[in-house]
């Protein structure tokens, strides 16, 4: 289905297993352009082992269907002292608005384990900060978001924030619920705003 939903130059981001990566990137690189594989920290604690090391990355594939179009621009950059104030700056701004060219660092691919009930709902759950920005950089307020895999919705909550359209599927009837809670309340809030 992502093939056939997916408009010709559009961006698709599949996170993906580390472990099982070769699995996945075979069959994607078969339907979509491949431009990448971005690396975000992986906050998912689990237990030790004494013969393996943790898998601390979330690899995230990235790609298009054909050329993929350009990215908005995002990243504030602060421009130097030196340059601000030389005669030679036709434009002095404090800050260059441009195109992402990585993966910021403070990007973290899940949430962090929390010690309060309730914080985390989802054994895997995404970090919303980061699928807002690949939402930014990858599409236009209007535009169609979709996920397969909601689990608790921060693909869908992002997509609110961002003034997108989302469509979303969850098999799981108690990530389903949560999903919806987690949407209205989200459009709830944003409506107490306006």
């Amino acid at each position: 289905e992502f093939e056939r939903i997916l408009k010709p130059t559009c961006h698709i981001y599949l996170y993906v297993p580390t472990k099982y990566i070769e699995n996945w990137l075979i069959p994607f690189k078969q339907k979509f352009k491949f431009n990448n594989i971005l690396t975000a920290i992986n906050m998912k604690r689990g237990k030790s082992r004494p013969n393996q090391f943790r898998n601390n990355s979330q690899m995230i594939l990235y790609g298009s269907k054909g050329r993929a179009r350009d990215f908005n621009k995002s990243d504030f950059i602060l421009t130097s002292d030196v340059w601000f104030k030389d005669k030679r700056n036709k434009n002095p701004q404090k800050y260059i608005y441009d195109y992402p060219s990585y993966m910021p660092s403070y990007m973290k691919a899940t949430v962090e384990e929390s010690t309060s009930a309730g914080d985390i709902s989802h054994s895997d759950e995404k970090n919303e900060t980061l699928i807002k920005h690949l939402i930014e950089i990858s599409s236009n307020p209007g535009d169609l978001v979709v996920d397969f895999f909601m689990g608790s919705a921060p693909v869908a909550t992002a997509a609110v924030k961002t003034g997108r359209n989302f469509f979303g599927y969850e098999n799981n009837p108690d990530y389903h619920k949560l999903c919806l809670e987690r949407i209205e309340k989200e459009k709830s809030q944003i409506k107490a705003i306006l």
